[in-house]
């Protein structure tokens, strides 16, 4: 999510590395390792990176 919105200008490149690292922090870090549970993980972090990534919405 993070570099696809670099690349469409709409998130600065050094806000990358931030936007993941607060993403990562925010995780529960459950140790839940079925399919399911690392899907909902997955779409979890997505949407959170792109909830956190709008703090940058002036960049655009």
């Amino acid at each position: 999510m993070c570099v696809d919105a670099f690349l469409k200008g709409q998130l600065p490149f050094l806000a990358i590395v931030d936007t993941v690292a607060d993403v990562v922090a925010e995780h529960n870090g459950a140790n839940d390792r079925t399919l399911d549970a690392i899907l909902a993980a997955d779409a979890w972090a997505r949407t959170r990176a792109a909830e956190l990534a709008r703090r940058w919405a002036p960049y655009q």
